[in-house]
């Protein structure tokens, strides 16, 4: 189990806690924090660095991070629904309007669909 330095807040005045990185649904950069958002099940937290060297981390530790589009990473073996018209990936099979969700860029959509098809092809793709 590997796991992440990050804080509950942008500006860290909540102080640091380590998180279970398996736990990570998707990255993104927070251009108004200018930190990456890390979006867990029931959380988001906070890190300093970039996009590109958490994502190649992550992916370094044995997690299937890929970065989806400009501005976004996500864990492909926590996607359960792929939505082809819209480009995005839910993490819960019963969406809802608090369903986590993360935007796939139309350029990268077909490459993204045919990674997570490659190890669990029974994913959900509407």
């Amino acid at each position: 189990m590997a796991l992440l330095t990050v804080t509950r807040d942008p500006e860290g005045k909540s102080g640091i806690l380590n998180i279970d990185a398996g736990l990570i649904l998707m990255l993104n950069f927070a251009m108004s924090s200018d930190k990456v958002t890390v979006h867990t099940e029931e959380n988001i937290y906070f890190m300093v660095g970039t996009l590109k060297y958490w994502n190649k981390v992550l992916k370094c530790s044995g997690y299937r991070f890929e970065i989806v589009d400009r501005s976004n990473s996500m864990n492909l073996d926590k996607v359960k629904v792929l939505d082809k018209t819209l480009k995005i990936a839910y993490f819960d099979r019963k969406i809802t309007n608090k369903s986590k969700r993360c935007m796939i860029a139309s350029c990268r959509f077909k490459e993204v669909v045919d990674q997570i098809v490659s190890f669990n092809p029974t994913i959900t793709i509407a």
